[in-house]
């Protein structure tokens, strides 16, 4: 009996493990976006900012370096607000699991052997860690998706950026595109 006993107690010492590592990965995962969201948030007054001016500047015209100017002025505009709604969608409201702790609990240890209470200790511990890596598993999914439209967001403004120089620069030569 006590080599088993020593083995459900380890056991049950690696379950508290798991589940505790799935409580932090679910912080980590919370802060993560948590900053993504700071970049996504300016990129949200850059639109504010400077979207109607560039819109106004680019529709103007119907020659290729306007519809470029177009073109990446919507694909900032679209990837960053998806990448809001994904980085919102992380944030869901989302219970992770753990072992409850209730009246029926007390009355579970004082009507079984110690074993057995290590024993059930550890099956629910396994059983929350196995419930909260699905939902974290599903909130780094998003997470994912925010970040590579992110990216995004960050080329369409620096070709953004790139075409409102090269027409300025283009203008202050005297060579006007339409």
């Amino acid at each position: 009996m006590d080599e088993s006993l020593k083995k459900y107690e380890e056991l049950y010492a690696l379950s508290k493990e798991g589940l505790a590592e799935e409580l932090d990965r679910f912080k980590k995962i919370d802060d993560k976006a948590s900053r993504y969201l700071t970049f996504a948030s300016f990129f949200i007054v850059v639109l504010g900012l400077a979207g109607k001016p560039v819109a106004d500047l680019a529709l103007r015209s119907g020659s290729l370096p306007f519809w470029i100017l177009s073109l990446a002025t919507l694909a900032f505009m679209m990837s960053t607000l998806l990448a809001v709604w994904h980085l919102f969608s992380t944030f869901r409201i989302h219970s992770l699991k753990k072992f409850p702790m209730s009246d029926e609990l007390v009355e579970f240890f004082d009507t079984n052997t110690y074993l057995n209470i290590i024993y059930a200790l550890t099956r629910g511990n396994i059983q929350a860690t196995l419930e909260n890596r699905q939902v974290n598993d599903e909130k780094a999914f998003q997470l994912r998706r925010a970040y590579i439209l992110l990216l995004v967001s960050i080329v369409s403004l620096s070709v953004l950026a790139l075409m409102v120089f090269l027409l300025a620069l283009l203008r202050q030569l005297g060579l006007e595109l339409g």
